[in-house]
């Protein structure tokens, strides 16, 4: 112990990920350090899924990182975002996400699963 006193570690954020259930990015993983907005348009998103990929719109949602853990954001997406098969979003309002959630964008076809990141 030094004259500040004994060093504590500092507890660190929980480390997040997506991973793809079902569709287009179904079997991969993406880590989720800060956001990642889901579209078709290359230009506008950090996943994107093919320009013909039905109920998924321009920029259809975000998942952000927050403080509490993460949240879903529909961003006023055409055929909707859909949290564990059931629940769809409002436009524009974050909703808590935890790990073991699942949402689908447009219908069941593109499905993510929130997990924590394993060492």
């Amino acid at each position: 112990m030094d004259e500040i006193g004994e060093t504590q570690p500092a507890e660190a954020l929980e480390e997040l990920r997506l991973v793809g259930v079902n569709g287009h990015f179904a079997g991969r993983r993406f880590a989720l350090t800060g956001a990642l907005r889901l579209g078709r348009l290359p230009d506008k998103n950090d996943l994107v899924f093919p320009a013909d990929t039905t109920g998924v719109s321009g920029v259809h949602c975000v998942v952000r990182l927050t403080s509490g853990g993460a949240t879903l954001t529909d961003l006023g997406s055409s055929f909707g975002t859909f949290l564990n098969g059931q629940n769809k979003l409002p436009p524009q309002q974050p909703t808590a996400l935890k790990p073991g959630d699942t949402f689908a964008l447009g219908s069941q076809r593109q499905t993510f699963r929130l997990e924590r990141k394993s060492g």
